[in-house]
């Protein structure tokens, strides 16, 4: 009784995400929302281009638009973002503060978000719906993740690291990585190794907020002994690191199933994980118990 209780638990999980509610969509200069409940025209619009993007509540949806202006040939042109009601009501129409920006999502139903950049330094705004005025501007780094109470956002930098191959000779890339949390702008993870006065050279995987956003959680793997680790690094500064028994994937990526346990997969395995008298340890499966 007991393992099924426990299986149950994982299923209803708040941090297994369901599918978004709404999709959004861009056809024959109609924006679509596809929900639940069926498709749901919001707007007719010759003009509209993607990116595109529907807020939470499935309220408000945010659209790139050009702005009129002559772009040379093949160059990509630049934009202008609307934003409407769900029911196709106007609400405003700006010019971002870069008309080249590349994706467009919704933080909250009042404030979108639009990245430009590459993928190791990007810059990031934070807008007002209502008026396009910019609220937050964040530069450098990319993967930036709000919290789900939306008082912190996440990211990760990139750069310059030695590695050796699979013939042990070395070469360079850019896989370093750090943490930074809000608009410092500067890391906070990893630590500074005291010999060298510089950061412990890591490789951080895919960020993951805990369910009462106390953490955001992240394998990594130690550069150059290539040993892997689970990580746990709290806005208020805190860590809790603990090692893995084998390899980690690039592209793992840790699984909260309430505020103090989680899983992994590495190396084909699931790996459980509880935090325990403010101390990080692996766990058994809890279809063991």
């Amino acid at each position: 009784m007991l393992s099924l209780l426990l299986t149950v638990a994982l299923m209803m999980s708040p941090d297994i995400e369901p599918p978004p509610k709404y999709k959004i969509r861009i056809e024959k200069h109609e924006i679509w929302l596809d929900t639940t409940a069926g498709p749901r025209r919001v707007i007719y619009d010759a003009a509209a281009s993607y990116p595109v993007a529907v807020s939470g509540s499935g309220d408000k949806v945010a659209y790139a638009v050009p702005d009129g202006k002559p772009a040379p040939d093949g160059a990509k042109p630049s934009m202008m973002i609307a934003v409407v009601t769900a029911g196709g009501r106007a609400v405003s129409k700006f010019a971002p503060p870069d008309p080249y920006f590349d994706s467009l999502e919704w933080i909250d139903d009042y404030r979108p978000s639009i990245t430009l950049g590459g993928h190791a330094n990007s810059i990031y705004w934070v807008l007002d719906s209502n008026t396009g005025k910019t609220l937050k501007e964040f530069w450098g780094g990319f993967d930036f993740l709000w919290s789900h109470d939306r008082q912190h956002i996440a990211r990760r930098a990139l750069g310059p690291i030695t590695s050796e191959d699979e013939n042990e000779v070395p070469f360079e890339s850019d896989d370093l990585s750090s943490l930074m949390f809000n608009y410092e702008g500067k890391g906070v993870y990893p630590p500074e190794d005291p010999k060298t006065e510089k950061p412990y050279e890591r490789i951080l995987g895919d960020l993951t907020w805990s369910p009462d956003d106390e953490w955001v959680s992240f394998p990594e793997r130690e550069n150059p002994s290539g040993d892997s680790y689970v990580v746990l690094a709290s806005p208020e500064g805190g860590v809790l690191r603990d090692s893995l028994p084998v390899d980690v994937e690039h592209n793992a990526k840790i699984v909260w199933t309430d505020d103090s346990h989680f899983q992994i997969n590495a190396s084909k395995r699931t790996l459980y994980f509880a935090i325990r008298d403010g101390k990080l340890g692996e766990v058994p499966s809890p279809a063991l118990h």
